[in-house]
């Protein structure tokens, strides 16, 4: 059953595995947002009626590539910040606006993410459409997206951001164009996907009947072009590491090592050490001479009585 509920609002009394959108308090499931609730015989979730992209590992999305840095390329995912995907063991260059498909492998607290597994399409175009009615568009187990292809003829690949690869004939993307208009317009009613079965077949005269190839993506790679790991094993750039000297030539053979000195000269000979003897040190200062004794008074300079040692005046009294 579906049916239009806000924040706050009660889904439904019984046990289900916890959906998107939704919150359990005291046994029951409430809303989190306004939308359009869904609950199965073991499922429960709302579907938000509008909202921005929020990146999940894991999602599929449809991306546009950006600029391009050393490491790697940024893509536009229609979210809050563009994702980064690095070049490493990338066969063929991207360009900017190249429309490609990657599968979202990292987000982090502060909604970076990180795609790989990135496909480039072969050709097409794009329809954006709202984030939260993609579930819409593709329907339970995809039912919904077989009535899309089968109904107009098009190749289509959703992204879970809300951005639509399509290919096919003008009449039949533009028939497209107004089928998904229409599930964004009436996403909330009911026996949506039979009643956009019906649209389609009664304008079954736009359908695309051209045979379109089975790849949709561009798997060619450009000559001599591989992207490898700045630092890799083997070499600085991944490579593998040559044999022998610097510049990768045979080591040179310098002969045995002369033994000696450090520019491998006669070490000098100084003859045997000298012996000072085994006797006790004789004590007095640094030539051995006795210390001079100055006595126990206070000690003066040249000059007169030292101030150090001044004997201080008494203090008159008043």
């Amino acid at each position: 059953m579906k049916r239009i509920v806000v924040p706050g609002e009660l889904v439904t009394e019984e046990r289900k595995k916890v959906g998107e959108n939704v919150y359990v308090r005291e046994g029951k499931i409430y809303s989190e947002t306004l939308g359009i609730a869904e609950s199965d015989s073991d499922f429960a979730r709302v579907i938000p009626l509008q909202g921005r992209y929020m990146p999940k590992e894991g999602d599929t999305i449809v991306g546009l590539v950006g600029d391009e840095s050393f490491a790697g390329y940024s893509i536009d995912i229609n979210s809050f910040s563009p994702a980064f995907f690095r070049k490493e063991g990338v066969r063929k260059k991207l360009n900017k606006g190249n429309m490609v498909m990657a599968k979202i492998t990292s987000v982090n607290e502060v909604n970076q993410v990180e795609l790989d597994e990135i496909k480039p399409f072969l050709g097409g175009d794009l329809i954006n459409t709202s984030p939260v009615k993609v579930p819409r568009i593709i329907g339970k187990n995809g039912s919904m997206l077989e009535v899309l292809t089968n109904g107009t003829g098009v190749q289509v690949v959703v992204g879970k951001n809300g951005r639509i690869w399509v290919k096919g004939s003008e009449q039949a993307v533009d028939l497209l164009r107004e089928v998904i208009k229409k599930i964004n317009d009436e996403a909330h009613l009911s026996n949506l996907t039979d009643r956009m079965k019906a649209y389609l077949d009664e304008r079954a005269d736009k359908k695309d009947l051209s045979e379109h190839p089975e790849e949709i993506f561009d798997n060619s790679s450009d000559e001599g072009y591989e992207e490898r790991p700045r630092f890799g094993r083997g070499g600085f750039r991944g490579g593998p590491r040559r044999e022998g000297g610097f510049r990768g030539g045979p080591r040179r053979d310098f002969g045995p090592r002369r033994e000696g000195g450090f520019r491998s000269a006669p070490r000098r000979d100084f003859g045997p050490r000298r012996d000072f003897g085994s006797g006790p040190r004789r004590e007095g200062g640094f030539n051995s001479a006795p210390r001079r004794d100055f006595g126990s008074g206070p000690r003066t300079f040249d000059r007169g009585e030292s101030r150090a040692f001044r004997p201080r005046r008494p203090r008159e009294e008043f």
